[in-house]
């Protein structure tokens, strides 16, 4: 998860910052970024993925938005 922090001076600024929260992404866009994204699992987390994302996410699942 990525949270920006946007620092503006103008209104104009902020209206822009604030317009890219309409940008929404396609399937076809999603499954693209998330490949070129995609890193390598490698040891602790390949053994322990399962028991160390419930641990360190609370067991919550994020759905997409859309």
């Amino acid at each position: 998860m990525t949270a920006p922090v946007i620092g503006v001076r103008t209104v104009a600024q902020l209206e822009d910052n604030l317009g890219a929260l309409e940008v929404a992404l396609g399937a076809d866009h999603m499954a693209r970024l998330n490949a070129v994204s995609d890193v390598p699992r490698v040891f602790p987390m390949d053994v322990l993925k399962s028991p160390a994302e419930g641990m360190m996410f609370g067991n919550v699942k994020v759905r997409p938005r859309g």
